[in-house]
């Protein structure tokens, strides 16, 4: 168990606040968010604050308290408003199939979806349960080996890292953080056919978002779970919205036979409410628990 910490920072977004305000509306000092909860009858308002975290959800007992809750901070969410607002202002002055995006743009945009993959909630079970079964087959093939040899002292010790759920949360966090494994990742989604979808008809009918932002589908199997896609797989789409009038799309490059790459980098208009519409219900299956999207003040 984490040991709470008396300057610890209590809740713990996993879906950076600076990121959730591109939906939201401001009131005062607040911003309010309508969420749809897999769990609820219907939607209601509420504070960012309160949404898209948990409780103490990156302390481990190996790091200072906070750590990795200032290190994305520092890395991640201070240069994330700065970023979409370039997307969100070329897309306003730009026309249909202009090119809008760089290789610059497009490098600190992928340092910020491989970053948003690894630390949601449902990635974390995803990862927990891959992590936990390598643990227990680790453990139990010690004890089928060297049953005969260990003393208690040993058993005790192995059932103490059996046991031990910070030490999953620690690698995990660890790997998913790492320079060479974020290069990895940096070099894949660059690797592929960019698109900013402009959505003429977002206040009627606008893009949403949710506690899992960057959405998986796979084109060949038409599944979206974890197991079942990755941003080094050539038939997984990535789905990535910036506010309600815009969403990035990453496709594989040869998809359609490349087909696609007549669109890369550039913005393209669309009116059609059934590709909304798809796009939302992508985000609300593949969520953790809720759904995100901006309301108007009335």
């Amino acid at each position: 168990m984490t040991k709470i910490k008396h300057n610890m920072v209590k809740n713990q977004h996993y879906v950076p606040k600076a990121y959730l305000r591109f939906f939201s509306r401001k009131s005062k000092d607040d911003y309010y968010i309508a969420v749809m909860d897999k769990n609820k009858d219907k939607p209601f308002m509420a504070n960012i604050e309160n949404i898209a975290s948990c409780k103490y959800f990156y302390e481990v007992n190996s790091k200072p308290e906070n750590y990795w809750e200032e290190f994305y901070c520092k890395n991640i969410e201070s240069s994330l408003p700065k970023i979409f607002n370039n997307i969100i202002s070329a897309s306003t002055i730009s026309q249909n199939n202009a090119t809008i995006l760089n290789t610059l743009l497009k490098k600190e945009m992928s340092q910020i979806i491989f970053s948003q993959i690894g630390r949601t909630r449902k990635a974390r079970e995803f990862y927990d349960e891959i992590g936990n079964d390598i643990k227990t087959q680790i453990i139990n093939g010690i004890y089928k080996e060297c049953d005969n040899i260990l003393s208690q002292q040993h058993k005790e010790i192995l059932e103490a890292i059996r046991n031990d759920t910070d030490l999953i949360h620690d690698m995990e966090l660890d790997a998913i953080n790492s320079s060479s494994l974020l290069k990895k990742g940096t070099y894949y989604l660059m690797n592929r056919t960019w698109v900013i979808y402009k959505n003429l008809n977002y206040k009627k009918c606008p893009f949403i978002t949710s506690d899992h932002p960057v959405a998986y589908y796979n084109f060949l199997n038409f599944k979206t779970d974890l197991k079942f896609n990755g941003i080094g797989l050539d038939s997984t789409i990535i789905q990535y919205p910036i506010n309600r009038e815009l969403l990035l799309v990453l496709y594989p490059r040869e998809m359609y036979f490349g087909g696609l790459q007549k669109f890369d980098n550039k913005i393209v208009f669309i009116n059609k409410d059934e590709f909304v519409l798809k796009a939302d219900k992508l985000q609300y299956e593949q969520c953790y628990r809720q759904a995100y999207f901006t309301i108007d003040e009335k």
